[in-house]
């Protein structure tokens, strides 16, 4: 991989960068990255935990009370039955691939978490292209899982309330669709993006970009 670490290729923009911000400043950022990936991780390993503790929870009890014409009571049976309302065993519609982009989200929280950890804790003189690369992936796959569920649930969400007879007639040949598209594409573009020799790697940084010609390119897609 000599070529993708040649130093002839243009490093402007990390140049430009470093120039405008002191080492102090890029620690604060690193710093600031590392939070919002710990709240981020948070916030989607509840989504995991509740879906698996209550996704295929069924409750068929249902709490009928004798009809009185008090007031009261009516009230205590709307609570009631708000309280003890029956979930469903099968998730329908866009709450049975949700859990799909918070194992997404999940992952690609961990990958922020553990690239900013390592950044803080080892000097950037024991960077290799190895750590390079394999930080970029960990990187590039989960947050395109991320993006591409998100693309599918917006298409679910279209689908469900333009076209519902489609979708109940092609759900299950849609959600394979939607595996395949979010889970296969994204692998498709990390092998791009290492063998494809789109890559560098400066001294002073842990994770491999794409070069400037590509990076726009990258970025957008």
């Amino acid at each position: 991989f000599y070529h993708m670490t040649s130093p002839t290729y243009s490093y402007s923009s990390w140049l430009t960068c470093q120039k405008s911000l002191d080492l102090y400043q890029v620690h604060l950022v690193y710093i600031a990255t590392l939070v919002a990936g710990s709240i981020a991780l948070m916030g989607s390993s509840f989504m995991i935990v509740t879906y698996l503790l209550y996704g295929s929870y069924s409750n068929n009890n249902s709490n009928n009370s004798n009809n009185n014409n008090s007031n009261t009571n009516k009230a205590s049976d709307i609570n009631s039955e708000y309280h003890h309302r029956p979930y469903k065993k099968k998730k329908r519609g866009v709450a049975s691939i949700v859990i799909y982009l918070a194992l997404g989200d999940w992952a690609w929280a961990l990958s922020q978490i553990a690239t900013y950890t390592t950044v803080l804790s080892i000097p950037p003189e024991s960077y290799t292209w190895a750590m390079c690369v394999g930080f970029r992936l960990f990187f590039q796959y989960p947050s395109g899982t991320s993006v591409f569920w998100t693309c599918s649930i917006a298409v679910m969400l279209y689908l469900s309330l333009f076209y519902p007879h489609f979708l109940e007639l092609h759900r299950k040949s849609l959600l394979f669709f939607f595996h395949i598209f979010s889970w296969g594409f994204p692998l498709v573009t990390c092998f791009v993006v290492v063998w494809g020799g789109y890559l560098f790697h400066s001294p002073m940084m842990l994770i491999c970009i794409p070069r400037e010609p590509y990076q726009f390119t990258f970025w957008f897609f």
